[in-house]
């Protein structure tokens, strides 16, 4: 039978190098910062510099944007979607300017963005890479796109969405009888000229 070690510490309160341990872990004090602290403090100046960022950006913009990064002379952010990056990029020349009068800012000659929806991982990222994906919207079928492109008046955008349509998924299911489409079985189906 084995014997458990005997606390000297009293009840409810930690052991002394416990608690030594925790304080250099979160401690931003000492010579060399803890990885732990080092990547605490990361994360509150990137939570700060996304604020200061969204502060001058118009309201409904800055929710759909977060600094990533601010290193030589390079500020990256990520942008919810791809229509709020084009409107990102229009404010760029006027918004660098008033960036470099901001501390954190004043060195910043260049702006990157990157679409990266916020909570999903990057395709880079060590979960996409396992092979975990996230789910994803299913893409529109091809019944919607050929639709879609019998109401366009611009023949170019119609053919190209008929070229999109052309390999879009089948949908599982038809609405008018219920019954399963076998899509690879009987050869494509034509999209329709408008």
């Amino acid at each position: 039978m084995s014997r458990r070690p005997v606390s000297t510490s009293t009840p409810g309160k930690p052991r002394r190098s416990s608690e030594k341990r925790v304080h250099n872990l979160l401690s931003t004090q000492s010579h060399r910062p803890s990885a732990l602290a080092r990547l605490i403090q990361r994360s509150t100046n990137r939570d700060a510099w996304s604020a200061q960022l969204g502060a001058l950006l118009p309201n409904e913009m800055g929710a759909e944007c977060q600094v990533a990064n601010v290193r030589d002379h390079v500020l990256s952010v990520h942008i919810n979607n791809a229509a709020w990056a084009t409107r990102f990029r229009l404010l760029i020349p006027d918004l660098v300017p008033m960036l470099n009068q901001l501390a954190d800012f004043a060195a910043v000659t260049e702006i990157r963005i990157k679409v990266e929806p916020f909570g999903q991982p990057s395709v880079s990222s060590p979960a996409m890479r396992d092979g975990v994906h996230m789910d994803r919207p299913n893409p529109p079928h091809r019944k919607v796109l050929t639709d879609f492109a019998g109401t366009l008046q611009y023949d170019q955008l119609r053919e190209a969405i008929l070229r999109l349509a052309s390999h879009a998924e089948l949908p599982t299911t038809t609405q008018d009888s219920g019954t399963l489409n076998r899509p690879g079985g009987a050869g494509k189906p034509e999209c329709p000229d408008s």
